[in-house]
């Protein structure tokens, strides 16, 4: 449980930052009005919806993986751009950031169900994903507002929820790495 926990960091961690922390930090580093910042994050969330059908598209495709491993990648490369982005002042370089945030968390959040559920035998499936994804939904992402305040505070650097970002691509990719491809597998 933990392990299949440890590989949906980066999609907990990152989605529980593009939107439900964002329009927070839009507010707070940006200054923007919250009507920007929710209109922002509305248009961030239909973004993410429609990579949902696209990703998982690609990864009936090419795999689970190498989307899994793209995106997370993506995640950790780009993800001081894109807060950098994000705390820009300019309103349309914080949608263009937060919405390649939400682009990339579509990619990661819309097949990793199906890749964790596709490792499972079928007798486990149903209680062993439900735990795993909820649990670490809740506790890695419901934690990771404070979390990225807390950061914010220590170092006084409105970056530093990218490095939060960052650390859970850095621990995604390092699950993913090892588990096995399951498209094109019968089970």
């Amino acid at each position: 449980m933990l392990f299949r926990s440890g590989m949906n960091a980066v999609g907990s961690i990152g989605f529980y930052l593009c939107f439900v922390f964002s329009t927070t930090y839009l507010r707070q580093t940006a200054h923007m009005p919250a009507s920007i910042s929710l209109d922002i994050n509305t248009l961030a969330v239909a973004i993410q919806m429609g990579m949902f059908p696209i990703a998982a598209a690609l990864s009936d495709k090419v795999g689970r993986r190498p989307v899994l491993l793209a995106a997370a990648t993506a995640l950790l490369v780009l993800g001081l751009p894109l807060f950098w982005l994000m705390h820009h002042p300019d309103p349309m370089f914080a949608a263009a950031g937060q919405c390649v945030f939400a682009a990339l968390i579509g990619c990661f959040v819309g097949v990793a169900p199906t890749y964790m559920a596709e490792m499972l035998p079928g007798n486990l499936r149903c209680t062993t994903l439900s735990l795993a994804y909820n649990v670490g939904f809740g506790v890695l992402g419901g934690l990771t507002p404070l979390t990225a305040l807390w950061f914010m505070h220590l170092d006084a650097n409105p970056l530093s929820p990218a490095y939060l970002l960052m650390a859970a691509a850095v621990v995604s990719l390092l699950v993913v790495v090892r588990m096995p491809e399951t498209a094109h597998v019968e089970t």
